[in-house]
């Protein structure tokens, strides 16, 4: 599947109410635009996941375009789920909203994902704002990757929220690794986890920081937070 351009909208499912990618390559790029899709919850209340894009499989290789104005309760923007392989590259993720628990614009179980010269901006969630990363899912932050402006809702959740979180819960843990880019001026209504929270609750969760700009992220009482450890390590 190749998108070079185009509009996709208006779309609801359970997973994946703009692209579903299940097995295969697909590759976005160019003008592209996912925006103001949702994904719904089941009536006996199973989880919805990936409001605009949802990886489950296959190789996803995002390359420019916007995914903005999405909803669902996990990985409003793109969640990613199984093994699948996901690149992206100077896209712009912003204004989608998670109201379950967690990843505005990005919601991680497994696999491994890079960024490269991406915006993640103005998503919102109860964790994870911009990044929330779960089980054995991995992050890695390249390029001029930005994640700014994004807000940590208290809808539900408790105290720690993250506009980036690591939380472990599987085989080997969650993990994030910042190279270079910057996370910069992110709000939280919560006392903990303007910038990046690492909680390991089960089997670990890791944070490495080698490169960028971690500044201005402030708390519900406008205390600047850049990197809160409640369980797991980090690494710099």
């Amino acid at each position: 599947m190749n998108i070079t351009g185009g509009t996709i909208s208006g779309n609801k499912a359970l997973w994946g109410a703009g692209i579903k990618v299940e097995g295969g390559t697909a590759t976005i790029s160019g003008n592209a635009r996912i925006t103001q899709n949702t994904a719904v919850d089941k009536s006996d209340g199973g989880d919805a996941g990936g409001g605009g894009v949802c990886a489950v499989g296959g190789t996803t290789n995002i390359t420019g375009g916007t995914i903005s104005g999405n909803t669902s309760n996990y990985g409003a923007g793109l969640g990613i789920w199984s093994s699948g392989v996901v690149n992206v590259k100077n896209t712009v993720i912003t204004e989608n909203k998670a109201t379950g628990d967690g990843g505005g614009g990005i919601s991680i179980a497994a696999s491994t994902l890079t960024l490269d010269g991406v915006t993640i901006s103005k998503n919102e969630a109860p964790y994870g704002s911009g990044i929330g990363i779960w089980g054995d899912g991995k992050v890695v932050m390249n390029g001029d990757t930005r994640i700014t402006g994004n807000k940590v809702l208290t809808e539900s959740g408790d105290e720690l929220g993250g506009t980036v979180s690591v939380k472990g819960s599987k085989n080997n843990g969650s993990s994030f690794v910042m190279n270079s880019g910057s996370i910069t001026d992110n709000t939280t209504d919560k006392a903990y986890g303007a910038g990046i929270v690492v909680n390991g609750s089960t089997k670990g969760a890791t944070a490495e920081i080698n490169g960028g700009t971690i500044s201005g992220n402030t708390n519900a009482q406008g205390v600047s937070q850049g990197v809160y450890l409640y369980k797991g390590s980090v690494k710099n």
